[in-house]
């Protein structure tokens, strides 16, 4: 015999006998918009930025910059790789054989 029918009719019987609650009032607390709108118009933020994304901004700007200085560093090489390919793919192939 399998007792799991027994156990889900005597859950089910609890279940019906348990007393029904009302559902909870869903209305803001007094002066709620009021409060929210007076933080938002003074600029209070809800939360504190990370230092981990303040760290990541930085990081970020910081290495677009070096990509930038390098780039104009090597802008002679760069262009001329680029000129004296005939076709993308002439410049993919030779890039491609270089050991």
């Amino acid at each position: 015999m399998n007792p799991a029918p027994d156990r889900w009719q005597k859950l089910s019987a609890h279940a019906a006998a348990a007393p029904r609650t009302a559902a909870a009032d869903s209305t803001a607390p007094p002066w709620f918009a009021a409060r929210v709108t007076a933080r938002w118009l003074a600029g209070d933020l809800p939360f504190a930025p990370s230092p981990w994304e303040i760290f990541s901004v930085r990081s970020v700007a910081l290495a677009a910059l070096v990509m930038l200085l390098a780039l104009t560093a090597n802008y002679e090489i760069i262009h001329d790789q680029f000129t004296h390919a005939d076709q993308p793919v002439d410049l993919l192939l030779a890039a491609l054989a270089e050991p």
